[in-house]
């Protein structure tokens, strides 16, 4: 499922959440771990009253997971 379609069955979430992230490589030469680029991870969270509510986690616009949060 990509996020339009995520977006047209669900709506909008209820709370959004946006970070970027270091992503990081050890470098062989030195064993130092060097930025070699940035991501950016979403929390979408729907609530959906009575049932416990969904989070999902978009990874660079990609869903990774959708879990019920307890």
């Amino acid at each position: 499922m990509t996020v339009a379609e995520l977006t047209e069955k669900c709506g909008e979430p209820t709370s959004r959440e946006s970070k970027t992230e270091d992503v990081k490589a050890r470098n062989n030469n030195v064993g130092l771990m060097l930025k070699v680029g940035e991501t950016t991870v979403e929390t979408w969270t729907y609530d959906r009253g009575a049932n416990p509510a969904m989070v999902v986690i978009i990874v660079d616009g990609q869903i990774k997971s959708i879990d019920r949060q307890k």
